[in-house]
């Protein structure tokens, strides 16, 4: 399953419109991000570890909850994968691994988490 970001997409149409066909990172900073830096913040060692895993390309296999709430958010360390599939920085592969999409997201997915590490 592909899962694209519709800020990304229409601006990406509207620039193409206008010619410009090289694609962007619209997404970045567009809203909090209170929740991610909180989340990794309280993530023990082995997740610290996926989370690098990631960044070297590897993929993830773990349980995504679309029906994850606010009260639920620092239940479980697990809940960041959700959060981070929700929020645009993870999607999942066609074997149902979770992987960072793409090299635009990679880099920013590096800059945001050694900030917030």
């Amino acid at each position: 399953m592909d899962v694209y970001c519709p800020w990304d997409v229409i601006n990406y149409c509207h620039r193409a419109c206008l010619g410009v066909t090289t694609p962007e990172n619209f997404w970045a900073n567009t809203s909090g991000n209170f929740l991610v830096p909180r989340l990794i913040q309280h993530a023990n060692q082995t997740t610290k570890g996926e989370i690098e895993d990631l960044i070297a390309g590897k993929v993830l296999f773990k349980t995504i909850k679309m029906e994850l709430t606010y009260g639920e958010l620092f239940d479980s360390v697990e809940n960041i994968w959700s959060v981070l599939f929700s929020t645009g920085y993870l999607t999942l592969n066609k074997n149902g691994g979770l992987i960072i999409p793409n090299e635009e997201i990679r880099s920013l997915f590096i800059s945001q988490i050694q900030i917030w590490m």
